[in-house]
């Protein structure tokens, strides 16, 4: 192949072209003119000279700023966004250049703009607790932040690592989140696992979060212990301070006017004694009632078979739409106690009218009244709290421990269309088996 010229070379060639014909010419018509010899050497030499000097004159006004932009461009196109070319001259030249610097000025910004988010997003990435694997799509290992590493005992060179090698090749498709019990190098217990997808260069790669469900847990499980508390404590409160003030009062009665004087005051005071220590003892025979739910008997049913058994139990409950079929794996006496609770809570809440709506995929239950609503949000399921002369405050606890059970979520609010509540049991299938 030939060797391509620069370009200052093929600008010197073509105008050595292009005026060798003009300087041909002015050259026989000078030798032609009746002038000594003298004359007419000094005029062609004095001719070519400045013919030559137009040539190079040109180039250096030309072919210089053309290669000078042509390694501006080349180092843009690198990556290098440093360089800038100052051309004074006001023609097309200079305003090409001045462009090239201004885009080059914009790159420049931008990459320092780049280079600090990537440095943010990096620092953030290492110093979170939820473990980060990436894999490219023929499953090999492209990232993992520190706490991935920890987790998996991963040496310096975790590229060389696959989602097989790693134990997570069964996360890499089907359920985009999941939880799991595994146990890793650094790590057993559950696991919930998110995946998602990015695109690099057109080719698919494959994100993995993996969050400690114990840390979550503690959390739940420090907040379950104030609410308890809270509870107890205003339970307990209510029924030992009534009792104290009728003791001191009997007691200061019995010193001062002896047992047979105040007779149906000690009568009344025991009375008094007597109800606070019944409630308090149904208090905790109600808590031993919540604390001891077993766990579900799970097996395969009819959900929308089940729902239609309980429609005629409570009156203005009608079935709006429902698949044919709504499989569900769990315990359908627990599921159909949960249903119960909601039924008789939309009904004691002066409902006329009760709408169902279950669909698949995944399973879910609408539950919709028009009755008065829920009059403290705040409070729905907190233990033993309620609005109700009879009620326990018991059994929203209960439901959603239920639903917890079944890795499902219970939500329960006010209707915006109109006035009434709904409830919404959404089960999520996220349980998998132990990894063999």
């Amino acid at each position: 192949m030939a060797r391509r010229l620069r370009t200052d070379t093929r600008i010197t060639l073509l105008m050595l072209c292009g005026m060798t014909l003009p300087l041909g010419i002015a050259c026989v018509s000078i030798w032609t003119q009746p002038w000594s010899v003298y004359a007419r050497l000094l005029l062609l030499a004095l001719l070519v000279s400045l013919s030559f000097i137009s040539v190079f004159a040109v180039r250096h006004h030309y072919a210089y700023p053309l290669r000078n932009l042509a390694n501006l461009v080349e180092s843009i196109r690198v990556g290098d966004y440093s360089m800038r070319l100052n051309l004074p001259q006001e023609d097309a030249l200079g305003e090409l250049a001045r462009d090239i610097n201004a885009l080059a000025s914009t790159l420049q910004s931008q990459r320092l703009q780049t280079d600090a988010a990537h440095r943010l997003v990096d620092r953030i990435v290492a110093g979170m607790d939820i473990a980060i694997l990436a894999f490219n799509p023929d499953g090999c290992l492209k990232l993992a932040n520190p706490a991935a590493a920890r987790l998996m005992k991963l040496p310096d060179n975790a590229s060389a690592f696959t989602a097989r090698d790693l134990q997570v090749s069964d996360w890499m498709e089907d359920q985009p989140e999941r939880i799991v019990e595994r146990a890793f190098p650094g790590g057993s217990g559950s696991w919930r696992v998110r995946r998602d997808s990015y695109l690099v260069d057109g080719s698919t790669h494959t994100l993995l979060l993996i969050t400690d469900m114990r840390a979550v847990l503690r959390d739940e499980e420090q907040k379950a212990w104030r609410r308890l508390i809270r509870v107890f404590s205003h339970e307990v409160n209510n029924s030992l301070g009534p009792i104290a003030s009728v003791g001191n009062t009997l007691s200061a009665l019995l010193k001062r006017d002896g047992l047979h004087t105040h007779q149906d005051d000690i009568a009344e005071g025991l009375a008094i004694i007597e109800d606070r220590a019944r409630h308090l003892s149904e208090f905790v025979r109600r808590y031993a009632e919540l604390a001891r739910l077993p766990e579900p008997a799970k097996c395969m049913f009819d959900l929308s078979a089940r729902v239609r058994q309980l429609l005629p139990l409570f009156t203005g409950t009608t079935l709006i739409s429902a698949p044919d079929q709504c499989l569900l794996f769990g315990d359908p006496a627990q599921i159909e106690q949960v249903l119960v609770n909601l039924f008789k809570n939309a009904s004691e809440a002066g409902a006329s009218q009760i709408d169902i709506r279950i669909q698949t995929s995944p399973p879910r239950i609408l539950i919709q009244d028009n009755g008065t609503g829920i009059v403290n949000p705040h409070n729905l399921f907190v233990p033993f709290y309620t609005t109700k002369p009879s009620g326990t405050g018991i059994g929203l606890v209960l439901c959603r421990q239920i639903m917890a059970a079944h890795q499902g979520d219970l939500v329960l609010r006010n209707r915006e269309d109109q006035p009434g509540s709904e409830a919404i049991l959404t089960f999520r299938h996220l349980i998998d088996l132990p990894h063999a």
